[in-house]
């Protein structure tokens, strides 16, 4: 190589700065890479992907890290973190539907069973007293949780009835009402969860 360096005329010196500024130029352009490297990223529709299928992600680009992309290792732990925070609030939020539908199943059963017993013991009139004191019952615990400052959320057929307008209750047909349900939402608060059922939901459009 040297002999057709001197053919060409090119000295020991000018052969000698021609490899300083190529090692120069290839010491830059792997800086340039190493700095591309380290501030690439994924991207928020692949993040969201990874965070996703967490567990597949789990198992992938592990090398990150060791080949200079640390933006991509870091968004990387990321996406696999709230991923596994996504599954364990999905399968929470799934577990709580699934016992608020269990038990409002078994109170539906157990409304059924508690009415058809109370039609074939009591008279109507006596039905109908049981029923309005119930209702007495629900405007005195509304009235009694505002002056405490509690709110209580009063369901009439899955409508929630406002606080201001309970004791328009004493309007309904009390034959037509099947349970009144007294619930605590937090332990140990007074009846903040009210449920009343009717026989034909036609009647509150009171």
């Amino acid at each position: 190589m040297r002999d057709e360096l001197i053919k060409r005329g090119i000295s020991r010196e000018e052969e000698y700065e021609l490899l300083e500024a190529w090692k120069r130029q290839t010491e830059e352009k792997a800086l340039l890479e190493q700095q591309y490297r380290a501030s690439e990223s994924f991207g928020i529709s692949k993040l969201v992907w990874m965070g996703i299928r967490w567990p597949l992600t789990l198992l992938s680009n592990w090398s990150l890290r060791r080949e200079g992309f640390i933006r991509k290792h870091k968004e990387r732990l990321y996406a696999i973190g709230l991923g596994i925070l996504l599954w364990v609030f999905m399968f929470i939020t799934i577990a709580i539907e699934l016992e608020d539908y269990e038990r409002e199943r078994q109170n539906f059963i157990e409304r059924q069973d508690i009415y058809e017993w109370e039609i074939n013991q009591y008279s109507p009139e006596e039905i109908a007293e049981s029923r309005r004191k119930s209702i007495e019952k629900v405007i005195a615990t509304v009235q009694a949780n505002q002056t405490s400052g509690i709110s209580t959320y009063v369901i009439l057929e899955k409508d929630t009835l406002p606080n201001s307008e309970v004791t328009r209750l004493r309007e309904l047909n009390m034959n037509n009402i099947r349970d009144v349900v007294f619930q605590k939402l937090t332990e140990p608060q007074p009846y903040d969860r009210i449920e009343i059922v009717l026989v034909n939901s036609r009647d509150k459009d009171y």
